[in-house]
């Protein structure tokens, strides 16, 4: 979070050193809008990561590193009730539920990996783990 800080402080520091004269509150709105969108793009790209998978195990791809989750630990697999439509595209929210080390976590997903339904996913990970659950919201 160090970074998008930096960068606010030095986009401020350049914005003063341009403008000498008050800015009229609209323009000042503005600003203040658009440190809020970068803030929040930034620390989104931080945290997302990009899923894949092989024949045992779920990859978590993110800006550290990779992080193994082995079909075992998975718990449940769940597609929950959040949609989002964006230019004619639906993008389920997904939710995985795996054991990591002795506790349990989740993972939220806007699409499923590989454009997979959540059924074929299931049957994927039940070929090494018969006791996951994959759960529909409806």
């Amino acid at each position: 979070m160090a970074i998008p800080a930096v960068m606010i402080i030095a986009l401020t520091v350049v914005i003063t050193q341009v403008v000498t004269e008050p800015l009229p509150n609209a323009l000042l709105y503005f600003i203040i809008v658009i440190y809020v969108v970068l803030i929040l793009l930034i620390s989104k790209g931080f945290t997302s990561h990009d899923i894949y998978y092989d024949t045992a195990n779920l990859l978590l791809k993110h800006y550290r590193g990779v992080d193994r989750i082995p079909f075992q630990d998975v718990k449940r697999i769940k597609l929950t009730s959040g949609k989002i439509r964006i230019l004619g595209m639906t993008f389920n929210q997904y939710r995985i539920d795996y054991n990591a080390k002795g506790e349990m976590r989740e993972i939220t997903l806007w699409s499923l990996i590989g454009g997979k339904s959540i059924d074929e996913f299931g049957e994927v990970v039940r070929q090494v783990n018969k006791g996951v659950k994959v759960e529909h919201w409806y």
